[in-house]
């Protein structure tokens, strides 16, 4: 037998580095999924100690573009690791402009019958 799919919708995701559904506003580019991948390949789950801190402290670029590029990946990462593995979501479950858009896609269609059934005169309403 086939399996049914229980739940489709991916907006709302739990878990540890889960990847939920993004909004319409986000760019469709790939510098938030690099960011997030930089984030989890330089920094480890435990904390350095002091004398590893000591020996790293001025290693590496430390030029303006580098610490830029260091602080928004880590920005990217930590807001969107969800540690917790709580229900984790980037869109919110009520969007009124999608609502809005949609009722009105509906309203706006307009109807006017065809001429065949205009001319005949039982179809007239009654004054």
């Amino acid at each position: 037998m086939f399996r049914l799919i229980q739940n489709i919708q991916n907006n709302q995701l739990n878990g540890k580095a889960a990847m939920p559904l993004k909004d319409s506003t986000s760019s469709n580019e790939n510098t938030f999924s690099m960011n997030r991948r930089n984030y989890f390949l330089t920094n480890p789950e435990t904390a350095n100690t002091v004398t590893q801190n000591l020996q790293k402290k001025y290693t590496g670029n430390r030029d303006a573009s580098s610490v830029i590029a260091r602080r928004k990946a880590s920005a990217v990462g930590n807001g969107s690791l969800n540690a917790s593995g709580a229900a984790y979501s980037f869109t919110g479950n009520n969007n009124r402009n999608e609502v809005d858009s949609a009722l009105k896609k509906v309203r706006s269609g307009g109807y006017v019958p065809g001429p065949k059934i205009a001319a005949n005169p039982s179809n007239r309403p009654m004054l």
